[in-house]
């Protein structure tokens, strides 16, 4: 196989733009499947935790139909008050944890002349940091008495911590919160960075306050009282559907007329998300397949050529007793540096772009952290150097078997 290696070495060297484009052909072909297959298997994929959160977290809303202009569109009510989540907890078996969870977009923090810009920020109840899987790294969440006191505390995520207490401790310390709040808070604990997970499901948020200390009163001075049009609840695990039916009796009395209970898990982004995913990635996958099949063309062109010009060393090499077999055995050796070589550099591609591509490819499709699909899966990069070795020796097999019926005779008549 060593002499084989080197001999084709030379056959490169001998004609590189040749060889060149047939390693670039096979290489694409790489590319493309290797890619497609990582975002399958990827969207399939789901470790442990994550499936924890899919078969417990849901989101209860209201919804009613409005009429906009010639077409009736379904929108949010918002009908739940703060008590909802605490009865619902209170009654239903099949809950463990329910809770609102209000995030609004950035805010300007200030710490000691400090000014940091938070993208995102909101107010919870305290059920939602055992729900969301939240792990404290430092201090204490705040509690239920901090809500109904409405306690100007806070809990803010390592990320903020790192930024604007590099190397201390953030509890105790003071953060103003400006642009149209006009508040100060007490940090009280340091978080980490929520579950990627999530996102979509669960607006991520870097900045946690209790309910109702920095909205409430801004609802307040606008003449009322603040309603919520969601309620996340953790459902006990297999029973999403009991929990839901119980949610829908407990929260009846505020469903008007006209609306309707929706519930909406986890679980079900998730399967959507995939499904999506699915009828892409085998539309892309027929095209990928296509370009490797063409790609062994390309092989199988190149070794034609070959064999035709290496066609008085092929009846030599018969003369001196060489065998059928081992002349076969040589012709798809060469097919397999080939290939070998043109899925080195597919797999090498697509390392370095696959998380680009396929974020580019479902930018509009899919909510990033539903599905983690970046990076270039172990099991694809296997499959695909496999199919492209399979196929290279598939097409390779007619020059090698035209190559063994040379015989000395043909090859000095050729010459």
């Amino acid at each position: 196989m060593l002499d084989t290696v080197r001999f084709t070495g030379r056959l490169i060297r001998k004609r590189p733009l040749r060889s060149l484009l047939t390693v670039l052909q096979l290489a694409l072909g790489v590319w493309i499947v290797s890619i497609v297959l990582s975002l399958s298997l990827n969207a399939i994929y789901e470790d442990p935790f994550t499936k924890s959160l899919s078969d417990t977290l849901l989101q209860l809303r209201v919804m009613k139909e409005e009429k906009m202009g010639n077409h009736m569109v379904s929108m949010m009510a918002n009908t739940f008050t703060p008590d909802d989540p605490v009865r619902l907890q209170e009654q239903s078996l099949y809950t463990q944890a329910a809770f609102l969870y209000e995030p609004w977009w950035s805010v300007h923090i200030e710490s000691e002349a400090v000014k940091y810009l938070v993208s995102a920020a909101a107010e919870a109840t305290p059920p939602a940091f055992q729900a969301l899987g939240l792990e404290l790294v430092e201090g204490a969440f705040f509690t239920q008495a901090d809500v109904d006191q409405k306690t100007p505390v806070a809990v803010i995520s390592q990320t903020i911590s790192s930024q604007l207490f590099p190397g201390e401790s953030p509890v105790g310390k003071k953060l103003k919160l400006s642009q149209h709040l006009d508040r100060e808070v007490t940090i009280i604990g340091v978080y980490r960075t929520m579950n990627p997970a999530l996102s979509g499901f669960v607006q991520e948020s870097f900045l946690i306050i209790p309910l109702g200390v920095v909205l409430g009163p801004m609802a307040a001075r606008m003449g009322g009282q603040r309603a919520y049009g969601r309620i996340f609840v953790q459902a006990v695990p297999g029973r999403i559907s009991e929990a839901v039916e119980e949610a829908q009796l407990i929260l009846a009395d505020r469903v008007l007329e006209g609306m309707e209970l929706q519930a909406l898990s986890l679980a079900e982004m998730r399967a959507q998300t995939r499904s999506s995913i699915r009828t892409v990635t085998w539309f892309v996958g027929v095209f990928a397949f296509v370009a490797v099949v063409i790609s062994s063309i390309g092989i199988l062109s190149i070794m034609l050529v070959s064999v035709v010009e290496r066609t008085r060393e092929m009846g030599l090499r018969r003369a001196l007793g060489a065998s059928r077999l081992q002349i076969v055995g040589q012709v798809l050796n060469e097919a397999l540096v080939f290939s070998l070589l043109g899925s080195a550099a597919g797999i090498g591609a697509a390392f370095f772009s696959s998380e680009y591509v396929s974020q580019r490819l479902f930018a509009q499709m899919y909510l990033p952290g539903i599905l983690d699909l970046g990076g270039l899966n172990l099991t694809a990069v296997l499959i695909t150097i496999v199919l492209a070795v399979a196929t290279g020796q598939l097409f390779g097999l007619y020059p090698a078997i035209q190559a063994a019926r040379i015989t000395p005779v043909d090859a000095l008549r050729d010459q």
